[in-house]
């Protein structure tokens, strides 16, 4: 997905077991979330849903408490013709 500007969310849902603490090993670390959705947008594709679920198949492996995954991304002016157009694509899984 090299050479243009895109915009990735990423919604995760999950049930936060141990809201008393700080550690990072109970909660989806947003930090690993961010370095999949980087290196699924880094590998050439030609559509943008192939991306968005290579990004939810991702997640879905690494974190087994997530219920819910939606993954949208947004494409920062393609080649419509008009000055602010975008593309916007976007994914939803629930278990």
């Amino acid at each position: 997905m090299l050479g243009n500007e895109y915009d990735v969310s990423i919604k995760a849902q999950y049930t936060f077991a141990d809201i008393d603490t700080e550690n990072l090993a109970h909660t989806v670390n947003y930090e690993t979330l961010y370095q999949i959705a980087k290196k699924k947008m880094s590998q050439p594709r030609k559509l943008l849903e192939t991306v968005a679920s290579d990004i939810l198949k991702e997640i879905n492996a690494q974190f087994s408490e997530i219920i819910a995954i939606e993954i949208s991304i947004v494409k920062i002016n393609p080649p419509f013709g008009a000055d602010k157009a975008t593309a916007k694509v976007s994914l939803h899984w629930t278990s």
